[in-house]
């Protein structure tokens, strides 16, 4: 009796604890995707909320089974990477020493609400006006009014001092 009670038992946590929709992988940021590699291999994220005044990069390297998912359970693949776009970004846990760091990653989860996507499209505007040469990390994102964006982004690589652009998202230009 206690065996039959033992397995009933176990067959409940499998069943409660076992089939979760949880990402699998450590998670690390949630930020802006800043670069796709053309092959979309790679992806470099420029965290989303910073403590401090630099903000925070990393550089996920993808694989046949890393999972892209929105949060609308929605499936993607790494060709729908665009700049911009808000994920949250999961890795196997080992972090390769380099400036930014580098991971394999196991899950990527894309905000794909329409706010989400609507902030991606602004942010993919100011990035395309700027040196292609640079990497620029997010260090604000402000939704101003219905179509403008106020963004404020830094080198990666360059000066400290933050540059602001504004976004027109009826023109889908840079005003200032």
């Amino acid at each position: 009796m206690r065996k039959l009670l033992a397995l009933a038992f176990f067959l409940c946590f499998l069943v409660c604890f076992g089939c979760t929709n949880e990402p699998k992988g450590v998670k690390d940021l949630t930020g802006y995707i800043i670069f796709t590699s053309p092959t979309s291999e790679n992806i470099l994220v420029s965290e989303k909320e910073s403590s401090s005044d630099i903000p925070l990069a990393s550089s996920y390297y993808i694989f046949e089974d890393t999972v892209i998912e929105g949060t609308s359970g929605k499936k993607y693949s790494p060709e729908d990477f665009s700049l911009g776009m808000l994920v949250d970004a999961y890795h196997t846990g080992e972090v390769r020493e380099s400036y930014p760091p580098q991971s394999d990653v196991t899950t990527i989860l894309i905000h794909d609400d329409e706010a989400s996507l609507e902030t991606a499209k602004a942010l993919s505007i100011a990035l395309k006006t700027l040196d292609s040469m640079s990497q620029w990390l997010v260090v604000s994102v402000n939704h101003v009014t219905s179509d403008l964006y106020e963004i404020q982004l830094v080198e990666l690589m360059g000066s400290e001092q933050p540059i602001t652009l504004k976004v027109d998202l009826k023109t889908e230009q840079v005003i200032e």
